[in-house]
Parts: structure tokens; C-alpha cells; sequence
């Protein structure tokens, strides 16, 4: 078993845009891919306050996270990677479909791919499609041939690439590197919970779940996000000095999410209404545009890591943050305005699968950018 020291496709893999962030967007790209109109993605603005929770539509099929890659949550990976040997599952008897990034700044396809491939999503997806033939291509093949196939698929590619010139924000260069990255939590044919992140040496199963239980049951989060990106305590050996488990992050502020459930609309209507079906995405938990209400941007305080993830937070009063890059890139800094107390500096958009571009919104805006993966 060796550790995986760089997962990351090399620079000259074939590249995609950057993806933004937003489930209107990737709604309409997972649809022009040949998912049912039944299935669709929204935000989540929290993990852990049940009032937020339970406007969520359920049961969520699949959950996706975007968050910083950091120098802690790479050696977290890397620690983990060492224990296991590269994934080389195939076939109609696999738990879930696992998909290895081998396209540059994909991860917000690997994402999507993840949550559509597997579960009931999977149901949805219409045949004669392309996510239909590219699946029946790809399941009897090993990882490596899979992604060799997803590269090889031109529709994905245009698809993606019309998706990714279309969102709120200015879209960066193929080649660019970005800080932002994507994973997907969903509950495999076994009726285990499993995290799918094509950086990985393959997909990792977290643990059992019951019949009734969705990615967002209170046993799913714990097993999954909160857990794994220590955003909650946990009696899993994990604690420091102080008996806390440590976070890869410090404070809960730049959590991206999507959640895939089925449910009925609850708007009150005579007519009858579809069946729907829900990507729940919080990477959105940022101001949208005109909407400084929001913290979102992945910053780290000088002399601290920052958290990825869902909720409120009480920030340190300081008006100077650094807008981190993965290591061992160059840390850009920026500064904001005195005062900003719990509500902070929101980036609007995100760069995922690579990272995250200059653009940060505090009511008004402050140069250009998004989410984008």
C-alpha cells in the first residue's frame, strides 16, 4: 500500500472549465445530460440546526460537499490513502460507481456524476441518453478504462463546457488552478454509506445505514460530512489535548452542499403536482447577487485554519483575512472591511476541482469571481 502524494491530473490531462457552484446551473446540465426532470438541485444553508433542515425536501438520495483543499486536509488524505491499495472494482456487482478524476478542474462533474450514477438517482436517468449510454459503457470497466471513456465522451465534454460559460460569475481558464474541490456522499446498493471523491485511490464506505435512513439522517451526517471533515465532536480517537476532535478547519463557514431526494412539492396547489426528486447543494450558503448576508469564501485568519462547513459562526474580530490556495500555491490577501462581526465576507461563486477565483462579496461587490469546480 503506498500513499497517493498528488492525486491531481497532470497539466497537460485534458481540462474542463471550472463549474460554478449553483443548482439552477447544474439543474439544467445533469437534465441536458439525460437526468429526468423529476430530479433537481437545491441548496442547503445547514447541516445541524433542524429548523434549516427541515425545509429540505427528503428523502436526499446523495450529498455533495465542496470545500478548500488545505495543507491539513491533504494530510488527512494522504494518511488515509496509505492505508488502502488503488480501487479496481467493476462491473454491475459494485456498491456504487466510482469515477477517477482524470480531467482537470472536473471535480464538479466527478460530483454530479457521483450523485446521478448511483442509488435511486440512477433510476432517473432517461435511456437513449448520454449519461445512459455512457453508463452502460463504463460499469464493466475498471477505473481507469472508465475514465479513459469519460474522456473520450465529446457530449459530456460540451455539455459541461455550456454549463460552465453560463453561471453567475466570470468563469475562469480550463488551465487555471483552483482551491475548491468536490465530494459526494450517497447510500450504495448495499445500503451502505459511501464517500466518492475521484482524487481518492476509490470510493470509501463509511459505515451502515438503515433502511429508512437518507443522506441527510442524523447517522449519515454523522458518519459522513461531520465526521470526516471534523465539523462535530465524535467518539472515534480523533481528539486533541483537550478532548475536542479537531477539525480540518476551525470555523464553520465555507460549506458547499447537494442533497438528491424524492419528494412531493410541499407548495399548496389545486392541481396536481410531479413527483420531485433533489440535489441539495449548499455551496450556495453564500450571498447571492445584491445579498451581502452571508460568509462563505473559504479564508483562513492569520495563524488559523479555517473550517469548511455549515452553519453559523461567531468570527474573530479582525478585519484582515487571507484568501488561501492550495499548497503549495501563494497565498493571496484581502482586505475587508472593519466590522463585519458573525456575517463576514461571502465569495460569491466558487471554483471547485481546483479552486476558488478573486471575487468576494460583502453587500456590495469586490472584484470578480465564483464558485466553480
Amino acid at each position: 500500500m503506498s500513499a497517493t502524494t498528488n492525486p491531481d491530473p497532470e497539466q497537460g490531462a485534458p481540462a474542463f472549465i471550472p463549474l460554478e457552484a449553483n443548482p439552477e446551473l447544474m439543474t439544467k446540465l445533469i437534465h441536458k445530460l439525460g437526468v429526468s426532470k423529476a430530479l433537481q438541485l437545491h441548496d442547503v444553508y445547514s447541516l445541524t440546526d433542524p429548523d434549516m433542515l427541515a425545509f429540505i425536501p427528503r428523502p436526499a438520495l446523495a450529498l455533495l460537499l465542496v470545500f478548500p483543499i488545505t495543507a491539513v486536509y491533504e494530510s488527512h488524505r494522504m494518511a488515509e490513502d496509505n492505508t488502502v491499495d488503488e480501487y479496481k472494482g467493476a462491473g454491475e456487482q459494485e456498491p456504487v460507481i466510482w469515477w477517477k478524476q482524470t480531467i482537470r478542474n472536473a471535480c464538479g462533474m466527478m460530483g454530479l456524476l457521483h450523485a446521478v450514477s448511483n442509488g435511486p438517482a440512477r433510476t432517473l436517468i432517461e435511456q437513449g441518453t448520454t449519461l445512459d449510454e455512457l453508463l452502460q459503457k463504463s460499469t464493466p470497466l475498471p477505473p481507469r478504462d472508465r475514465a479513459s471513456l469519460l474522456e473520450k465522451t465529446p457530449a459530456v465534454a460540451a455539455a459541461h463546457k455550456e454549463a460552465a460559460s453560463a453561471g453567475d460569475t466570470a468563469a475562469p481558464d480550463a488551465q487555471d488552478n483552483v482551491d475548491l474541490h468536490y465530494v459526494c456522499f450517497v447510500k450504495g446498493s448495499d445500503g451502505a454509506l459511501w464517500e466518492l471523491d475521484g482524487r481518492r485511490k476509490g470510493p470509501i464506505r463509511r459505515g451502515e445505514l438503515q433502511e429508512n435512513e437518507d443522506m441527510l439522517s442524523e447517522r449519515a451526517l454523522g458518519m459522513g460530512i461531520l465526521r470526516v471533515f471534523g465539523l462535530t465532536g465524535g467518539n472515534d480517537g480523533r481528539h486533541d489535548e483537550d478532548g475536542a476532535q479537531p477539525g480540518l478547519f476551525n470555523y464553520m463557514n465555507t460549506s458547499a452542499a447537494a442533497a438528491v431526494g424524492l419528494q412531493k412539492p410541499r407548495i399548496s396547489t389545486s392541481r396536481p403536482t410531479p413527483e420531485i426528486n433533489h440535489i441539495l447543494f449548499t455551496s450556495r450558503a453564500m450571498p447571492r447577487p445584491g445579498d451581502g448576508s452571508s460568509h462563505n469564501g473559504p479564508f483562513e485568519e492569520a495563524g488559523h485554519n479555517i473550517t469548511h462547513g455549515v452553519g453559523s459562526v461567531d468570527f474573530p474580530p479582525a478585519n484582515k483575512w487571507r484568501q488561501t490556495s492550495k499548497v503549495p500555491r501563494a497565498e493571496k490577501t484581502a482586505d475587508l472591511p472593519e466590522g463585519l462581526g458573525e456575517q463576514g465576507a461571502g465569495i460569491k461563486g466558487a471554483n471547485a476541482s481546483g479552486g476558488q477565483s478573486q471575487g468576494l462579496k460583502t453587500g456590495g461587490e469586490v472584484g470578480q469571481g465564483g464558485r466553480h469546480a
